[in-house]
């Protein structure tokens, strides 16, 4: 998100764009992070011992300055991390902000994405072209720009567009249910059976149904005591703690006599010094008297 955008954390704007890929942990096993782009992040998952790149894209918008040669880097992009990963199975999915179903096709984007669908032999789950994926915020306009791509994945049932609530997102869901090759049927995988899943050391959290529970005793479970009475509470405990302190204070100081301090044995001057002391204080006075 804007990560080759220093802005001030005072005023940080709204997030541009971004991508993101998500999978369910208990399922597959990550093996690398195989691409991290601000347009494309890419992973190679592991599902039962089979291999599966999976490919998140954000395509430049249109109308920008500049937008359609960035448009065409990312394509080239692509072409270089499918030729790497030739012998995976690929889903790649995203925002293209390209048409398969606009009526004249822009020249520039629509024909380019077409190419690049047509060079990479992949496979593009159709949609009703009536069907948008896209809604302006005028309400007026829309298109259908969010599609999935797959390469070496046979078996996919027809995707379905799903309305997202009102005011969560401009753009419509597009869902599809892929059956993976796993084992001898996988193309990158080395596995000459199929292999049962693994259970997973991880167990998600279950979740609490709440018309099951007792309300009743749940409060009565978490029910904490008022502030005020607890505070209360420890003064008197401590007040309490105070007046035994003092009392085995007065009790020590009773049960033992008591100690007169003690004199030196020893005489610090003899009579000469004690003399000499006396003299010195009277000649001292004598001669401040006379000025």
């Amino acid at each position: 998100m804007d990560e080759e955008h220093p802005y001030s954390p005072l005023q940080p704007p709204r997030g541009y764009g971004g991508v993101a890929i998500v999978w369910k942990y208990t399922l597959t096993r990550v093996s690398k992070m195989v691409l991290k782009t601000p347009d494309i992040v890419a992973t190679e998952l592991t599902i039962e011992e089979a291999p599966l790149l999976v490919i998140s894209v954000y395509m430049p918008c249109r109308g920008l300055q500049g937008s359609d040669i960035k448009f065409s880097r990312v394509l080239d992009h692509l072409n270089q991390l499918l030729q790497e990963y030739i012998t995976h199975p690929t889903l790649l999915a995203g925002d293209w902000n390209a048409s398969m179903s606009r009526t004249p096709p822009e020249v520039i984007r629509d024909s380019r994405f077409a190419h690049f669908i047509q060079e990479n032999h992949l496979t593009l789950l159709p949609l009703p072209p009536d069907t948008p994926t896209f809604m302006h915020h005028n309400k007026k306009d829309n298109s259908q720009i969010d599609y999935i791509l797959t390469q070496s994945l046979p078996k996919v049932k027809p995707p379905r567009v799903h309305e997202p609530p009102i005011g969560t997102s401009d753009h419509h869901a597009v869902l599809a249910e892929i059956v993976l090759p796993v084992g001898r049927d996988c193309p990158g995988s080395n596995v000459t059976e199929l292999t049962k899943p693994k259970q997973s050391s991880l167990q998600p959290y279950p979740k609490i149904n709440w018309r099951k529970v007792d309300l009743t005793m749940y409060k009565t479970s978490i029910t904490v005591p008022p502030l005020e009475s607890t505070f209360t509470e420890t003064m008197l405990a401590l007040a309490g703690l105070a007046k035994s302190l003092r009392e085995l204070e007065l009790a020590s100081e009773l049960a033992s006599p008591p100690i007169a301090p003690r004199r030196s044995k020893f005489k610090v001057s003899s009579p000469e010094i004690r003399e000499a002391a006396r003299e010195k204080s009277v000649q001292y006075a004598l001669w401040k008297q006379a000025g």
